[in-house]
């Protein structure tokens, strides 16, 4: 079984019960395909970062889930035919996601040794 994650849109006209209730049935589509659901995050209300649909916002959902390979084109079609959905995509899971890190960790390529070289005096 392969670990995945889904992302979708939905119209953030719809009121809260209709968004679980979406919810609710996706993880029961992906149960009844064979998979099994480990994290559901509602994300909210947010902007997106250009216009879908006529749509400048969306209700993000994130997906944690498992199952045979065949289940993603699946979930992308059942997911295309709901008209709620702005936009979905599912990625092969990453497992270092679902822990976030406490603090923000400092890069490398962007210490004061470098700032330096880019000054203008």
């Amino acid at each position: 079984m392969n670990k995945y994650e889904l992302v979708f849109i939905t119209d953030p006209e719809k009121g809260d019960e209709q968004l679980q209730a979406l919810a609710d049935d996706t993880k029961a589509f992906v149960e009844k395909e064979g998979g099994s659901v480990e994290l559901v995050e509602q994300w909210g209300k947010r902007k997106l970062a250009y216009v879908v649909k006529k749509k400048r916002f969306g209700y993000y959902t994130l997906f944690h889930y498992s199952g045979p390979p065949d289940i993603v084109a699946k979930i992308a079609l059942y997911l295309k035919h709901n008209e709620s959905v702005i936009k979905h995509i599912t990625l092969n899971h990453d497992p270092r996601t679902i822990t976030r890190p406490t603090q923000m960790e400092s890069s490398s390529s962007y210490s004061s040794d470098r700032r330096d070289n880019y000054r203008r005096d």
